[in-house]
């Protein structure tokens, strides 16, 4: 990319060793570390950090964006924000819950047919 920041932005790159995921002018960043949480703004003192696991967010004119992160590298300049990861976590579909053996009866129940005495002898029963 060869947008240059101005004072109020930097460009961050948020990349795996396979694929760039994200990269832009923003106004700020949030960085999981292995060690909590950091902010990063334009003119931000120099520095390498061990990334943990989370999110990355950030805050463009428009918007705010997050990546999630598994862990990785953070290198800052004054310009510049870099957040190599080895891998960006997949999410998959939820495994289905196991289904209580209650709820297995009531449906078992739900779906039964009453016969026509059975039916008369409820209303009786009223």
């Amino acid at each position: 990319m060869s947008e240059n920041p101005s004072a109020q932005e930097l460009l961050l790159s948020i990349l795996t060793p396979e694929e760039l995921l994200y990269e832009g002018l923003v106004r700020w960043v949030q960085v999981p570390l292995e060690d909590g949480l950091i902010g990063i703004w334009p003119g931000h003192a120099p520095l390498v950090g061990a990334v943990g696991a989370g999110e990355v967010r950030y805050a463009t004119a428009e918007a705010e964006g997050r990546v999630p992160v598994e862990g990785g590298v953070l290198r800052v300049d004054a310009e510049r924000c870099v957040v190599l990861v080895g891998l960006a976590p997949t999410y998959a579909e939820p495994a289905e819950a196991p289904r209580d053996e209650l709820v297995d009866e009531l449906e078992r129940a739900l779906q039964e047919t009453f016969s026509e005495e059975q039916i008369e002898e409820l209303q009786q029963k009223r």
